[in-house]
């Protein structure tokens, strides 16, 4: 059985509730941005596997993450070590500094709470029409706009979406040689599939205290990383989104799992394991599916 996880179960509600927008053009794949996030990295990923849920409804292809062994001990060890969890604290305290509920509000550090905001996105790769929804942290408003984007979301359309980063300053202010491989690759994929038009990384001490502010344009970000390509890791994406419709295809009663382990080998060609499980009833694997 597969385990369920809540975020496809919101994507999915959200099918149920537009189903007019949906059904209309009707999408090739379905999934969230952390998913796409993951396998836009695979070509260079040396270091963690995933293993990914594939299921056929209706003409389209409902993607999502599975745990793996690696995944489960690495956010177990994560929940148990006072250093992460302390530095886990200080991104979302930056964002408490740095983001207010309302244009004409300062942030409120203090607030505890905050909502969190997913938006959904359509765009096309290759030839493959793809529905995703991925969290946003904010928005930077153009000068002088006192309109609030949370009661009327047209406006988001005339907003600046922003991602926003706490990383350890740099000596000399010069980039390492791992931040421009591994932490740039994975914010530009993270931020550029999402239409995030800047990210603005906070530079801290090894006490958590940020010192100064750094805005990026994600465009900017793959011309600063070094040792990976954006144009290798959306060819990669695409390639394998034809190689799951071409399995998938044909197959409404079953759920292929994809695995990939990290190996020693040409950068520009992985090898991805895949197996068949027969499911007897989807709701296992996507709540609600019945009527998608």
């Amino acid at each position: 059985m597969v385990k369920q996880t809540n975020e496809l179960t919101h994507l999915i509600n959200w099918i149920h509730q537009e189903e007019k927008i949906f059904t209309s053009r009707r999408p090739d794949f379905v999934f969230y941005r952390g998913l796409m996030t993951k396998l836009l990295g695979t070509p260079y990923e040396t270091r963690e596997e995933w293993k990914l849920g594939a299921m056929l409804k209706n003409g389209t292809i409902y993607l999502r993450n599975i745990e793996t062994h690696g995944s489960i001990e690495r956010r177990l060890n994560q929940s148990q070590d006072a250093r992460q969890k302390q530095m886990a604290s200080w991104g979302y305290n930056f964002e408490r500094f740095l983001l207010s509920d309302d244009p004409l509000s300062l942030p409120n550090p203090k607030e505890l709470n905050r909502n969190e905001c997913n938006l959904i996105f359509q765009t096309k790769l290759g030839s493959h029409h793809l529905v995703y929804a991925a969290e946003i942290d904010g928005v930077w408003l153009t000068p002088g706009s006192d309109m609030n984007p949370k009661n009327d979301p047209e406006l988001l359309n005339k907003c600046n979406l922003v991602e926003l980063k706490t990383t350890r300053a740099f000596p000399n202010d010069q980039m390492s040689r791992n931040f421009c491989k591994f932490n740039l690759r994975k914010w530009f994929c993270q931020s550029y599939t999402a239409g995030i038009s800047h990210v603005i990384a906070g530079l801290r001490n090894d006490e958590g205290v940020v010192h100064k502010l750094k805005v990026y344009p994600t465009t900017k970000l793959s011309h600063l990383g070094q040792e990976w390509s954006s144009n290798v890791c959306f060819k990669f994406l695409e390639q394998f989104l034809t190689h799951v419709k071409e399995i998938v295809s044909g197959n409404e009663n079953f759920v292929f799992i994809f695995d990939y382990e990290p190996q020693n080998s040409n950068r520009f060609y992985k090898s991805i394991m895949v197996r068949c499980e027969k499911v007897t009833e989807s709701e296992f694997y996507l709540p609600n599916l019945k009527s998608v």
